[in-house]
C-alpha cells in the first residue's frame, strides 16, 4: 500500500512534467533543454514566495508563469534571432542555473528547506499546526497528510488532463499541432508557426514549472540540482506510455503519458523498496529507458499489440457508428459550402516584373546560383498554366518566390492586384493554394483527416479557443471527400498517415482548394505517384480546376501532361521563359514538337519524360 501511495505521490507531478516535456518534444517537435532550468525556477519560486507569506495559490500560479516567461525567452532565441533550437534550450537553460540560485539565496548545490532557512516559517508550522502550501486546503483534514495530498494532486492532475485536451482539440490548439508535424503544411494554411512554436513552449515550461512547484511544496524542500535529470524522467514517461498504452487518438495520448508517468516511479519504487542503492537510480533510469526502446522495437517488428488503452477504446470504435450527433451544432452559416462561381473577367491574376532570385550571394563565384534571372510574366485570371524545363530551370523557385519562401533580390509580386512582394509566406496563403511534390508535405500525418480538412478551412481566418468541429463543416467535408471517390467520406477520423499517397495527394488538392484561392499552384505534385494514380490525381485536378474557374500553375515533368492540361504552356531555362504559347497553337502540340524546342537549350532532354 505504501508502494502504490508513494508512487502516486511521487508519479502525479512529475506526469505534469511529462505533459510539458510532451507538448514540446512531441506537439511542437522541439528538442527542449531548458526545462531543467526552467524546473527548478518554478520550485524555488514557488517555495521563496510561500516563506515570505504569500498565498499557495498565487505561488503556484507564479511558478506557471515565470515558466512560461522561460519558454518564451527560449522560443525567441529560435524563431527570432534564428538560433538552432537546441542551442536555444541550453542557453535557457545555463542563464537559469544562475537566476535559480539568486532566487534561493544560496551559492551552493546545499538544498532550500522551510525548516533550516526560513526559521519564522518552521516557527509558524509548528506552533499553529497548520501547511501553508496548498496541500493545507485537505492535507489537516487528515491524520496523515499523504492522504489529503494525493486528493489534491489528483484533482489538480485531473483538471490539467481535461485543459489541454480541450485547448488541443480548438482552432489554436490544432492549429498549434499542425505548426509542429509540418510547418511547410501549416505555412500554405496560413499559420504564423513562428508564434505557435513560442506559444507552445510557453505552456510547456510553465507545466513543467507548475510541477515543480507542486512536488516541492509537497517535500517542503527544492535544490538548485533538483531539475537534473528531469527530461529524462519526462522522455521516460512518454515513450513508457507510448509503448505500453498507445496514441490511437490524441486523447489516448495525452492519458498514455500520463500513466506512462505513474508507471516510471511505480517501478522505481518497486526497485528501492527492493534495496537498490539510490545512488544508483541514474544508472536504473538509463536501462529502464533502453528496455522500453527495445520494446517498443520489438513490438513493431512482431505486431504486438499491447497498447492497453488503444485495446479498450477499440471495443467502442467498433460500436460507434458514423453519426455527427457529438459535435456541436454552430450557426448555420458554417454548413453554406463555399460559392465556387465567379466570372472570369480576363484581368490580371499573377504579376511577375523583373524579379532576380539569387542563391548563396555572397558565396565565391562559382556558388552563386542566380535561380529567377529578370524573370516577368503576367497569368490572367481562369488560365490553367503549364510550366516544363529542365533540372534547375527555375520552376520551383518561381513557385516559392511567389508564394513567399523565397523572398527576391529584385523585383515585384503581386496577386490579384495586391503587391505581396515583401510578405510572409503564411500571409500569402489568403491568396495561394498550393499541393507539392511530396504526397508528405501538405499534410500533418498524426491529425486525423477531419483536422487537417478544418485546419484548410479555416486558412487565414483569425484562431480562437473555440471547439474546432461543428456539424456544419463536417457534413461540408464529408460531401466534398465523397467527391473524390476514394472513401475518404468514411475515414473522417482515421490519422491522414495512414492513407496512401495517392489518397494524400488527393485530399491536400481538396485542402488547397476548398476555400477558393486567387492562384492554385501544382509543383509536380504527382512525380512520387504510381502512373495508374497520377492519372487518376490529375485528372481530379483537371476537373477541379475546370469546375471552379480556378486560376492554375501547373510544374511538371511530363511532357504528355503539359500539353494535355491547361491552356498556356511555359518552357523555364536559367530562370527565364524562352517559350510562351496558348490557345490554338497549344491544342497543336506535339511531344515531338516540344522536344524540338529543346534542341539547342543547355540542359538534357533525358531531365524531361516524354
Amino acid at each position: 500500500m505504501d508502494i502504490l501511495l508513494d508512487t502516486f505521490l511521487m508519479g502525479f507531478p512529475y506526469a505534469i512534467l511529462a505533459l510539458g516535456v510532451f507538448i514540446s518534444y512531441r506537439v511542437l517537435d522541439f528538442a527542449d533543454l531548458s526545462c531543467e532550468g526552467t524546473f527548478v525556477l518554478g520550485g524555488a519560486t514557488a517555495l521563496v514566495m510561500i516563506a515570505n507569506g504569500a498565498n499557495p495559490w498565487l505561488a503556484t500560479l507564479t511558478a506557471f508563469f515565470v515558466g512560461a516567461i522561460g519558454g518564451l525567452i527560449t522560443g525567441l532565441l529560435n524563431t527570432k534571432l534564428k538560433i538552432n533550437g537546441l542551442l536555444a534550450g541550453i542557453i535557457t537553460l545555463t542563464a537559469f542555473f544562475s537566476i535559480n540560485l539568486v532566487i534561493l539565496g544560496i551559492n551552493s548545490d546545499e538544498p532550500f528547506s522551510f525548516a533550516t532557512t526560513y526559521s519564522s516559517f518552521r516557527t509558524l508550522k509548528v506552533t499553529v499546526g497548520e501547511d501553508p502550501t496548498i496541500f493545507g486546503l485537505l492535507g489537516n483534514l487528515f491524520s496523515v497528510r499523504k492522504y489529503g495530498v494525493l486528493i489534491e494532486l489528483t484533482v489538480i492532475l485531473l483538471i490539467i488532463l481535461a485543459l489541454l485536451y480541450f485547448f488541443f482539440g480548438t482552432e489554436v490548439g490544432m492549429s498549434m499541432r499542425a505548426a509542429g508535424m509540418n510547418k511547410k503544411m501549416a505555412r500554405a494554411q496560413g499559420i504564423n508557426t513562428d508564434f505557435y512554436v513560442i506559444l507552445g513552449l510557453m505552456i510547456s515550461n510553465g507545466l513543467i514549472a507548475l510541477s515543480a512547484a507542486l512536488g516541492a511544496q509537497r517535500d517542503y524542500t527544492i535544490s538548485s540540482v533538483s531539475g537534473t535529470g528531469m527530461i529524462v524522467v519526462g522522455l521516460a514517461s512518454i515513450i513508457i506510455g507510448e509503448a505500453l498504452f498507445g496514441k490511437r487518438s490524441f486523447k489516448n495520448w495525452l492519458i498514455s503519458v500520463v500513466l506512462g508517468a505513474i508507471v516510471y516511479y511505480f517501478i522505481i519504487a518497486i526497485a528501492l523498496y527492493l534495496g537498490f542503492p539510490s545512488h544508483l537510480l541514474k544508472l536504473l533510469y538509463a536501462i529502464l529507458i533502453v528496455l522500453i526502446l527495445v520494446l517498443g522495437f520489438l513490438k513493431e517488428k512482431y505486431h504486438w499489440n499491447i497498447n492497453l488503452i488503444d485495446r479498450f477504446a477499440s471495443l467502442f470504435d467498433k460500436k460507434k457508428k458514423d453519426t455527427l450527433e457529438e459535435l456541436p451544432d454552430y450557426p448555420v452559416e458554417d454548413m453554406v459550402r463555399p460559392n465556387f462561381t465567379k466570372e472570369n473577367n480576363g484581368s490580371s491574376m499573377l504579376q511577375v516584373r523583373n524579379v532576380k532570385k539569387v542563391f548563396n550571394p555572397s558565396g565565391n563565384k562559382e556558388d552563386i546560383k542566380v535561380a529567377l534571372n529578370d524573370l516577368s510574366i503576367d497569368i490572367k485570371e481562369g488560365e490553367f498554366v503549364t510550366i516544363i524545363g529542365g533540372n534547375g530551370s527555375g520552376k520551383s523557385t518561381f513557385i516559392n518566390t511567389v508564394s513567399g519562401v523565397y523572398i527576391p533580390e529584385e523585383g515585384i509580386v503581386e496577386i490579384n492586384g495586391v503587391d505581396v512582394t515583401k510578405e510572409k509566406e503564411y500571409k500569402r496563403s489568403k491568396y495561394i493554394g498550393r499541393v507539392a511534390q511530396d504526397p508528405y508535405q501538405g499534410t500533418a500525418q498524426n491529425m486525423s483527416v477531419l483536422e487537417n480538412m478544418n485546419i484548410a478551412y479555416k486558412r487565414n481566418t483569425k484562431k480562437t479557443l473555440k471547439w474546432g468541429f461543428n456539424k456544419g463543416t463536417t457534413l461540408m467535408f464529408k460531401e466534398r471527400l465523397q467527391e473524390l471517390n476514394l472513401g475518404l467520406e468514411n475515414r473522417l477520423n482515421a490519422k491522414i498517415g495512414l492513407l496512401s499517397g495517392g489518397q494524400r495527394q488527393a485530399v491536400t488538392l481538396l485542402m488547397a482548394t476548398i476555400k477558393k484561392p486567387d492562384i492554385l499552384f501544382l509543383d509536380e505534385h504527382t512525380a512520387a505517384l504510381d502512373p495508374k494514380t497520377a492519372s487518376k490525381v490529375l485528372d481530379l485536378t483537371d476537373s477541379i480546376v475546370k469546375n471552379n474557374n480556378l486560376t492554375c500553375v501547373m510544374v511538371t515533368h511530363n511532357m504528355k501532361d503539359a500539353i494535355k492540361y491547361g491552356n498556356r504552356l511555359l518552357m523555364f531555362n536559367n530562370g527565364k521563359i524562352i517559350y510562351d504559347v496558348s490557345g490554338e497553337e497549344k491544342q497543336n502540340l506535339t511531344v515531338e514538337a516540344l522536344l524540338k524546342k529543346f534542341e539547342d537549350i543547355d540542359f538534357n532532354d533525358s531531365d524531361v519524360l516524354a
